[in-house]
């Protein structure tokens, strides 16, 4: 039950932590490229609340570029350890970041973090809307006239296309 899981994760959270939050994609569309991030939904927005305080934010962001451990943390911040360590311990119960190894350091041992997620948020339940797409730059053009019969103007796919063997 407390196995790790990584796949699509820079970090190894916990399984059961992973289970209690929704991942989805979002989707960003400039006119020319189109990028997909994977986010993380929380299943109770108070978990996200421990992400907006200040110095909580700041060490999300740190540790969503590079893994790090709290003392290192502290230094970089310029505060004391003791309020980076409290800070850490809530962002990692609400899932937002994970250990993602341990090194010894001076005798003791160090638990490097990482943010579970390149992106966070908490998703009420209405306003989803179809997304139709339209065939991508990379296609070439003799695919673009071949199945030109069956593009529309903007450029989207209508047609059905049906595999199977005889």
């Amino acid at each position: 039950m407390f196995d790790y899981y990584n796949e699509g994760f820079n970090s190894c959270a916990p399984l059961w932590l992973l289970i209690a939050m929704a991942r989805k994609l979002l989707l960003h569309d400039d006119g020319t490229t189109r990028m997909v991030k994977e986010v993380m939904v929380f299943d109770d927005p108070r978990k996200l609340k421990l992400a907006l305080s200040g110095i909580s934010w700041k060490i999300l962001n740190m540790l969503s570029e590079r893994e790090m451990y709290p003392l290192q943390i502290a230094r970089e911040l310029g505060v004391h350890a003791q309020k980076v360590y409290y800070h850490v311990r809530k962002l990692a119960k609400a899932g937002a970041i994970a250990v993602v190894r341990q090194e010894g350091k001076k005798g003791a041992i160090a638990k490097y973090y990482s943010a579970t997620a390149p992106a966070f948020a908490v998703e009420l339940p209405y306003g989803y809307k179809p997304v139709e797409w339209a065939l991508p730059a990379w296609v070439g053009e003799p695919l673009r006239r071949f199945f030109s019969e069956f593009l529309r103007e903007d450029g989207v796919f209508d047609g059905k296309i049906v595999v199977g063997s005889p």
